[in-house]
């Protein structure tokens, strides 16, 4: 039905009536982003112009010093070109008028100033928005730096979810997965970051993936063609020593020695430098070992080093206390570990009306001081058990564990102590040759009983390669290769804690911690290390007298008179070039003396000092 004159009417009217109010509201808005700082400068911050960005809201703070927008603009954009010092005190004024955005900005200028607050403030950043990509790629990247590995993983997931940043998720994943000794987990992630990449549907930043390590992870699954590919495309742009060193690798799992040969000599001292540096390759099994180094191999698995991991199974002989056996901190807590089946252990523990109880999954400790038990609680969560197993003399007793309250604040803790995911995988990364294997019950390194070959001489089949080809590199580690320093170092991945202070009795728990601090570890010209008085295939030894022998093979020299005012807590000898003998006794009595038993750090046990010194007391 036709319209009316009087609708058409009306109608035209309101068309012109609305095309007036867009123009005028059109011609306002351009106007007041004309004149508008803040908005310029939010419009520059949105296409990446910092400086343009910073500038404009400088503009904005010299008319109204406190406008929260400006000081936002201003902040970020100041990050964001790396001026973090000013920025945190633009955001100490902005308080709480901060967004998500603001405290991701604030904790990246915090952790890259050193400030430990600022993983604090990136997990503030992702409360008040758990989705934020930015803050989940750099809450991931610290997780990863802290070796919070599980916290890492989790956030790297959740960001592979948000559009156009996936890419760089998986280049994360695959980085963590490297840290967790997984090569094949890391190219499982890597491999979809090219695929995204080939199929040009990846926005933002391209992600980077480390060639050198890509081409590592490739010769730890045993895919030398893949490693070479990838080294001999970026050998190609520049040269670079390790590269060529990976190379040699790559072709010595070829087979091709000549070409192996000539990388190797391409690759320099490469490494001399770097002697601790562990094979790219593939685990073999200490039992591999065996069969060209059977007397070594014999005297390393009797030792306590490949006894420091017991799975459930192999802990049949453990004498478990009696059934409810009274708490050692509290007397109305009672325990009882029975045997159930032949292959499971279970630790019930009673705190009044409430029951807790856990099924063990393996000990650790080598036995002849210790056995603490670890387990998993009805919810799944780990525990190191309550009552822990102790040598005394000829006998043996269960006592708390080391490191436990003896009286804990919540009776749930009479369990145990609560354990994470990462804790776990960093006891058995010190416990076993691979933890990835244990957790995973899978590879060569699974059927190492505690501590193997590889654990310190690194993944052998590069080795056993080598040898069959008479390679003039062996492709192994060889620690006697590397100076004093470096050894302490490498032994003190698991003989050290960084928290303990050399003065701290509990120090002596961590010998290569305490050793460096010693006279004699300085003034040695970098030569003392902890093989020097210890074979690591073997026990430790027990006479005074053959670590005795060896202070006095450096402390030879005519006895100086004793000086106390040259003399303190933290120095043995006076200050000089040489070693000289002791003023006090020159030819016996040195480690009771200077490196005296410390009791009671670990109940039941004492460690010997290494940390060398004059001991007033």
């Amino acid at each position: 039905m036709p319209q009316s004159p009087r609708r058409r009417r009306r109608r035209w009217l309101l068309i012109l009536a609305g095309a007036t109010i867009l123009g005028l509201g059109g011609a306002w808005f351009a106007w007041s982003f004309a004149t508008d700082p803040v908005r310029q400068g939010w419009a520059a911050y949105a296409r990446g112009d910092w400086e343009v960005a910073a500038e404009r809201a400088q503009l904005r703070l010299k008319e109204a010093y406190d406008d929260a927008s400006a000081l936002r603009l201003l902040a970020g954009s100041l990050v964001r070109m790396g001026q973090d010092a000013w920025a945190l005190n633009l955001y100490d004024q902005l308080g709480a008028a901060m967004t998500a955005d603001d405290l991701c900005l604030q904790g990246i200028a915090l952790s890259r100033s050193g400030n430990p607050r600022g993983l604090e403030v990136l997990e503030r950043a992702r409360m008040a928005a758990p989705n934020h990509p930015e803050t989940l790629f750099e809450l991931t990247c610290a997780y990863t730096e802290r070796d919070r590995l599980a916290d890492a993983a989790k956030t790297g997931n959740l960001l592979a979810k948000c559009s156009g940043w996936e890419g760089r998720a998986e280049a994360l994943l695959g980085a963590i997965e490297m840290v967790r000794n997984d090569p094949a987990g890391a190219l499982g992630h890597w491999k979809r970051v090219f695929e995204r990449q080939k199929a040009k549907i990846e926005s933002g930043p391209t992600p980077q993936i480390p060639p050198k390590e890509l081409a590592r992870a490739f010769l730890q699954v045993h895919k030398p063609a893949d490693a070479r590919l990838v080294l001999e495309r970026f050998l190609s742009s520049k040269p670079d020593r390790e590269a060529s060193w990976l190379l040699s690798r790559a072709y010595l799992q070829e087979g091709e020695k000549d070409n192996a040969l000539l990388r190797l000599k391409e690759s320099g001292s490469f490494r001399d430098e770097h002697p601790l540096a562990p094979e790219p390759s593939p685990f073999v099994g200490s039992s591999r070992c065996a069969e060209c180094h059977s007397a070594i191999y014999r005297s390393q698995q009797s030792s306590r080093h490949a006894n420091t991991f017991f799975r459930v199974s192999e802990l049949g002989d453990l004498a478990l206390p009696p059934e409810s056996f009274p708490d050692p901190g509290e007397a109305k807590v009672t325990h009882t570990i029975r045997r159930v089946g032949s292959q499971q252990l279970e630790q019930e523990t009673r705190v009044e009306s409430e029951v807790y109880s856990a099924v063990v999954q393996y000990a650790f400790g080598s036995g002849d001081r210790g056995l603490t038990l670890v387990g998993r609680g009805k919810q799944g969560d780990a525990f190191e058990l309550r009552l822990s197993h102790y040598r005394v003399g000829t006998g043996a007793l269960w006592d708390v564990t080391t490191g436990q309250d003896s009286h804990p604040s919540e009776s749930a803790k009479y369990l145990g102590k609560s354990l994470t995911e990462d804790v776990v995988r960093r006891c058995l990364a010190c416990h076993v040759t691979s933890a990835r294997a244990i957790l995973a019950g899978t590879g060569p390194g699974a059927s190492d009983h505690g501590i193997g070959c590889e654990k310190c001489h690194g993944p052998g089949e590069n080795h056993v390669l080598a040898v069959n080809a008479r390679f003039p590199d062996l492709a192994i580690i060889d620690p006697r290769m590397a100076s004093g320093r470096g050894v302490v170092t490498f032994c003190g991945e698991c003989h050290s804690r960084d928290d303990a202070s050399p003065n701290d009795p509990l120090a002596a728990r961590f010998q290569a911690k305490t050793l460096p601090y010693s006279r004699c570890f300085i003034q040695s010209q970098d030569k003392l290390d902890c093989i020097t008085c210890h074979d690591p295939h073997r026990n430790a030894a027990t006479s005074m007298s053959y670590y005795e022998a060896k202070c006095l093979s450096c402390h030879t020299g005519p006895a100086r008179a004793r000086d106390p005012k040259s003399e303190s807590k933290t120095t043995s000898l006076p200050a000089a070039s040489q070693p000289v003998g002791c003023p006090v006794n020159p030819s016996s009595g040195c480690i009771a003396c200077h490196m005296p038993p410390v009791n009671k750090v670990v109940p039941h046990s004492s460690f010997t000092d290494h940390f060398i010194r004059v001991h007033r007391d």
